[in-house]
């Protein structure tokens, strides 16, 4: 049966039993295109051998007599058909030319199909093979899965070593247990065609001997499932494009992983492992040896595992690409109807973005492409990077505080938008356990925003769908955000975003005044005029205080910048910090590994005054782009005559605008009334509390805040 249609696409339609007269049209187009072993007649072949009824048919599709797709469907309902997708099938049964017009082929399809078909599904398309996702009136295109690809790229030291620490940390407690434990292992890959049905029986045995056994799932060498992986691996090893991986531990194998590979692609089909070593992990560890022999051989440059994502995955793999279903409908009212049911799945007609929340308890456990961001973010913005929140999270957390580092990601392209990290804070009383969440920010941050990794986002728009599926998201009673600024002259704050996001989504909130910020502008790096601009009583008192010291101490300022003596800087650093005036450090391990990190990236300009040969006063800045933060000050008093903590601050400031071309200076939070004789202008520092009006602690907790603020309003003195 031939149908014609305005686009010209001619579907012609014939029995699946027709297949082995198709094949080299198949091969071909597969070959010009996708070229995927997935999709080749010797994997086809057998499927339709298994799983076929016999009832499904092939339809051609020719435009000006070429042929330009061609795909298996079988009708599923009265009104519904669909490509033809044994669970076998990593992807859908359909091969086409990458030029088509796939809304014209789609549309053109359904109205060409024998049966009268209201809904068509066209399944687990790779996005490799299309330009653009398939949408408008008729039409829509959901997200089944994301697919993880390894790019074999560089050497193989650098790649492991972007992994996170606990990872790799993983990995030689394994090596560690197994040499303790006297266990050799070797890893062994098998490609002669005569050898394959050996292997498929050994592979077999030992899913067999698992959970997939027990639920009756496994391949077996004498089920459908063992046969059909014989044809299709015995097919491909023919044509040297099978490579089966077995881990032993003394030559007893105890995981095997089935590839088939083409084009310097490995895809790894099926993978088993021996369930009693399930604590050393041995499928990881084979597949850590054969990634190495990878990146020395250069035999392959991507690994593809056509699976859902798992843990392994989020560690190793560096690509995340989608596999998509798109529906098709006759009329386009239908379509809507159908949307209304997956919404939370589907691309928009205008490609906007289909948001998701992931959430992960530790900075160390995000994906590597949230991680390798967050790490380049380290230099130019040091309180948003990945180095910044590691710290905080190892050494600073409060008492029984607890992390949550939220991801906003597009969920089509699993492109990270935006990283929101809170805390935890949970506190068991007489009457239930009472849980607070707060800002990411601990005793040592200096400001709050959540770090936006993809540019020209609304990023109202952002906070607001996170807000919304958050706040269900974990039990909680009062999320309280501090440290958001109110800077001068900017329309959109970190502040008034965040209001007006969290109005969007809560109804019991109030903002409230936190602090203050002052900065500075520095003209053009010119110290000078910066130095003339201050008060004039500051710049005497810099004169006479200075001079007081030349003549009578010895005295030197030394700035660490580096990792040079940074030992010796630290404990001076200490030293002056104990003879201050200031309370005791929450966490001296946080403060000396934030000294080392920053001076590890060149981003610390660390001031030391020595009187006398005896350290009296330290200044410490962190470098950010074209601005300085000054981080944290003291003196001791024992110098006080000298005013060594306002020298030296003169003396850094000179330095890091002359050398370093700073042209802003940041005083971080706090107004101390010197601030204002170094600085130039102030903003305001608030910050949001928010209640959960559906728990009992944060009805009584708003309660308490509502009163209090009311009855402070009152008070004699304060009334209006």
């Amino acid at each position: 049966m031939t149908h014609d249609n305005k686009q010209n696409y001619i579907w012609t339609f014939v029995s699946v039993k027709e297949f082995s007269q198709l094949k080299n049209q198949w091969d071909d187009i597969n070959q010009r295109n996708q070229n995927t072993p997935l999709l080749d007649s010797m994997f086809v072949i057998p499927l339709l051998d298994t799983f076929s009824s016999g009832q499904e048919l092939i339809g051609i599709c020719k435009v000006d007599n070429k042929t330009k797709a061609i795909g298996i469907f079988e009708k599923k309902k009265r009104f519904f058909a669909t490509t033809f997708q044994p669970n076998q099938a990593p992807i859908g049964l359909l091969v086409s030319d990458k030029s088509l017009n796939y809304e014209q082929l789609f549309l053109s399809l359904i109205k060409s199909f024998p049966s009268y078909i209201l809904n068509f599904g066209i399944l687990f398309q790779d996005s490799n093979s299309y330009q653009n996702y398939p949408n408008n009136s008729y039409m829509n295109s959901s997200l089944a899965f994301h697919t993880p690809s390894i790019l074999i790229k560089g050497d193989f030291t650098n790649f492991w070593n972007q992994k996170s620490k606990s990872f790799r940390k993983q990995f030689n407690n394994r090596y560690n247990k197994l040499q303790k434990n006297n266990i050799i292992t070797e890893c062994q890959s098998i490609t002669n065609p005569k050898d394959i049905k050996k292997i498929i029986a050994s592979f077999g045995l030992m899913e067999s001997a698992g959970w997939k056994g027990r639920s009756h799932t496994a391949v077996h060498p004498d089920n459908i499932q063992g046969k059909l992986y014989e044809k299709i691996f015995t097919n491909f090893a023919i044509k040297n494009e099978a490579l089966i991986y077995q881990y032993c531990y003394n030559q007893k194998v105890v995981a095997m992983d089935m590839c088939l590979i083409r084009n310097k692609i490995l895809y790894i089909m099926k993978t088993t492992y021996d369930e009693e070593q399930k604590n050393t992990s041995p499928t990881q560890l084979m597949r850590r040896e054969y990634l190495e022999t990878f990146f020395n051989n250069k035999k392959v440059v991507t690994v593809e595992s056509y699976g859902r994502v798992k843990n392994w995955h989020q560690y190793v793999a560096q690509r995340f690409r989608p596999i998509f279903i798109t529906n098709i409908y006759r009329w386009p009212f239908l379509e809507k109807l159908h949307k209304i049911r997956l919404r939370d799945g589907l691309l928009t007609k205008n490609n906007d973005f289909t948001l998701e929340l992931q959430c992960y308890d530790s900075i160390n456990k995000l994906p590597v492409k949230v991680r390798n961001a967050l790490s380049q973010i380290n230099e130019t913005s040091f309180f948003k990077g990945h180095t910044w929140f590691e710290l905080l999270e190892k050494y600073a957390l409060p008492k029984n505080h607890t992390v949550k580092i939220y991801i906003l990601q597009d969920r089509f392209s699993m492109t990270p938008l935006m990283v929101y990290p809170i805390l935890i804070n949970k506190q068991k009383t007489l009457f239930g356990t009472h849980t607070t969440l707060t800002d990411f920010s601990t005793l040592y941050g200096l400001e709050f925003s959540p770090i936006y990794l993809e540019k020209n986002q609304n990023e109202v728009d952002l906070l607001s769908f996170f807000f919304s599926k958050f706040k269900n998201d974990i039990k909680w009673d009062v999320l309280n955000i501090g440290l958001l600024y109110e800077r001068q002259g900017k329309t959109e704050t970190p502040f008034q975003k965040h209001l007006s996001a969290t109005k969007k989504n809560f109804s019991l909130l109030d903002k409230y005044y936190h602090s203050i910020n002052w900065v500075a502008n520095i003209k053009e790096g010119d110290f000078t005029s910066y130095l003339n601009e201050r008060p004039k009583k500051l710049q005497n008192t810099l004169r006479r205080k200075e001079s007081k010291l030349n003549k009578n101490t010895s005295s030197e300022i030394i700035i660490y910048d580096s990792m040079d003596n940074i030992e010796n800087a630290i404990e001076d650093y200490q030293k002056i910090y104990q003879s201050s005036w200031k309370e005791a450090e929450y966490s001296s391990d946080f403060i000396h590994n934030f000294i080392r990190k920053t001076a590890q990236l060149n981003i610390l300009r660390l001031g030391i005054l020595y009187i006398d040969g005896k350290p009296a006063s330290f200044v410490k800045m962190i470098l950010s782009d074209k601005k300085a933060i000054i981080y944290k000050l003291a003196y001791s008093p024992k110098y006080n005559s000298f005013s060594p903590g306002s020298i030296l601050l003169y003396k850094i400031i000179k330095h890091i605008v002359e050398k370093d071309n700073i042209e802003h200076i940041d005083f971080g939070i706090g107004n101390d009334p010197y601030k204002k004789d170094w600085m130039h202008k102030k903003s305001q520092i608030f910050g949001i509390i928010i209640f959960n009006k559906k728990t009992v602690f944060g009805l009584i907790t708003a309660s308490k805040h509502f009163i209090g603020k009311f009855l402070k309003k009152i008070k004699p003195g304060n009334a209006e």
